[in-house]
């Protein structure tokens, strides 16, 4: 019975955070209420508050979700790059690995949701300021990551090479986080597709820099 109960607590709490999704989606987190994410639910605006204290710790358990993505494609980064052999294996490896990461996302309507309320849907202020603090933190987790690929895991570029490794895992991960926003900002205008094109005449100039004899 104990265990029944248990489950049943962790389902409702799933469906809260479920529907806390759509409603920061349509409705902008700053306007969204505990209320309208109960009615969404189908829950009592009591059941919400036994699961969180407030709207912050709801947006915490979306942001949870979110991040999912991110965590996906850094694992397979670390996995593909460091099993390559030669420089020009690594830099297929990391091409791969990112591209396969946003056609994941595309693929996935609830990942381009959520990404969409962490990005587009919250004003980073006030209560919600130290989400920006740990989504700033994951930024620079991302770069040092690949500042280290560019330093340690793919030998370094050809003498006199105009790219530098931190300055090849800064622009590169512009480019990534460029391309996630222009998409979720304007998905008919700029498909997913062109971020991965974007995402590949980078890698090729790299390499070009890095190998030039490829």
């Amino acid at each position: 019975m104990a265990r029944q109960t248990k489950e049943r607590a962790e389902q409702t709490r799933e469906r809260i955070i479920d529907a806390a999704e759509q409603v920061f989606y349509r409705r902008g987190v700053a306007r969204a209420s505990l209320e309208e994410i109960a009615r969404e639910a189908g829950v009592t605006r009591g059941a919400v508050y036994w699961h969180f204290s407030d709207k912050v710790e709801v947006f915490i358990a979306v942001e949870h979700r979110a991040q999912q993505p991110y965590e996906q494609m850094r694992a397979a980064l670390r996995s593909s790059v460091s099993h390559a052999g030669n420089a020009e294996e690594a830099m297929q490896a990391l091409e791969t690995s990112i591209v396969e990461a946003f056609e994941r996302i595309q693929s996935d309507e609830l990942a381009r949701l959520r990404l969409t309320v962490m990005l587009l849907r919250c004003d980073y202020v006030g209560e919600m300021a130290p989400a920006l603090e740990r989504q700033t933190a994951i930024t620079r987790l991302f770069f040092s990551e690949l500042q280290h690929y560019f330093n340690v895991v793919i030998p370094p570029p050809a003498p006199g090479s105009d790219w530098q490794p931190e300055d090849a895992a800064q622009v590169l991960q512009v480019v990534v986080h460029g391309s996630f926003m222009r998409w979720l900002r304007s998905p008919d205008e700029f498909p997913i597709g062109k971020g991965v094109i974007a995402i590949k005449a980078f890698i090729a100039a790299l390499r070009k820099a890095w190998i030039p004899n490829v």
